[in-house]
Parts: structure tokens; C-alpha cells; sequence
């Protein structure tokens, strides 16, 4: 199975979803590259971080486009929803000792680009539009601004749970997995 490749065709043309999208497709292929190496723990590793990073831009993206006042936020929602199912049988065949890399890799890589290229083109008028009558607030063209806000995500990320069940939880059921 060939690794996805990032192209123009993926390119949303908003900057902070498109290197999002990178990540994604970074980790969708090292996680099938870790599999190579025969360490377990390295793979489930990787495919925790990716499902964690990858439930992270589900809700940025959603919240972005509910601030565009997306009309297709409810399905699109959806779409992120039924994608988000799929993964505790992936995690519980993967825990059981099953090899599920290279069947979740063809899974990733298809609905991965079939998502942006489809799915996610949908929003990017209503996006750049919103975007574009949005004036970036003056404390943030401060770089030292910039780095209090990169420590603070970071801090938030530390804190948050780790795992792929943890996170399913949190999204699922957040006033349960305080």
C-alpha cells in the first residue's frame, strides 16, 4: 500500500486547516511506516497520537465553521461522527494483538481523501469568507502574544487525557470523563 501523498488537490487554501490536514496525512503514513519496525508499542503509539490529533481538528474545524455559519455544519458533524465510530473496533482489534495497520491504513488513506477533496471543500467559501471579515485582533500580531498563546495550548494539551479511549470519552461524554 503506497503512502498518501500531500497534493494540490488536499490544499483547502486556508492555511491553519491545510497544515492540520498535513499532520494527518503525516501520521496516517508513519503510522503505517512504524508498522514496519515490528514494535507494538510504537505503533499503538503513533496511532493513539493520530486518532487524539485527528478528534483535535474534528472540533477546530467544526468550530470554525460553525463561526462561518457553515449551512452544512449539521452533516458534515455527522460525517466526522461516523468516522469517529469506526475507531474503537480498530483500538480493540489493535489491544487483542490483531495487526489492523495495514487495513486501517487503506481505510485512513481512502476516506482521508475522499473527506478533504469532498467533504471538506464544502466549507472553504463560507470559510475564507468569514475569515476574511475577521480582523485578526492587534494583540496578536505581537509575537511575545503569540508565544504566551503557544505555551498556554501546550499546557492545555499536557493536561488533557491521554488515549484513545480517554479522548473517545471526552468527545462523547465530556461531563463523564472530568
Amino acid at each position: 500500500m503506497n503512502t498518501l501523498q500531500w497534493g494540490p488537490e488536499l490544499e483547502t487554501g486556508i492555511p491553519e486547516l491545510d497544515t492540520q490536514h498535513k499532520r494527518i496525512v503525516f501520521l496516517v503514513n508513519h503510522m503505517y511506516e512504524t508498522r514496519q519496525s515490528k514494535d507494538l508499542e510504537a505503533v499503538g503509539d503513533v496511532i493513539t497520537e493520530m486518532v487524539d490529533y485527528a478528534l483535535s481538528h474534528f472540533a477546530f474545524e467544526e468550530a470554525l465553521m460553525e463561526d462561518a455559519q457553515y449551512r452544512f455544519l449539521g452533516p458534515h458533524k455527522k460525517v466526522h461522527e461516523l468516522f469517529t465510530r469506526k475507531i474503537p473496533e480498530f483500538q480493540a482489534r489493535f489491544s487483542a494483538g490483531e495487526d489492523i495497520t495495514e487495513e486501517l491504513h487503506t481505510m485512513l488513506v481512502r476516506w482521508l481523501y475522499n473527506h478533504i477533496c469532498g467533504d471538506d471543500q464544502g466549507y472553504v467559501e463560507s470559510i475564507k469568507t468569514f475569515l476574511n471579515k475577521t480582523p485578526e485582533p492587534p494583540s496578536l500580531k505581537v509575537p511575545e502574544m503569540k508565544d504566551n498563546i503557544r505555551i498556554l495550548l501546550q499546557e492545555i494539551e499536557s493536561e488533557r487525557p491521554r488515549g484513545l479511549l480517554a479522548r473517545l470519552k471526552a468527545v462523547f461524554f465530556p461531563s463523564a470523563a472530568r
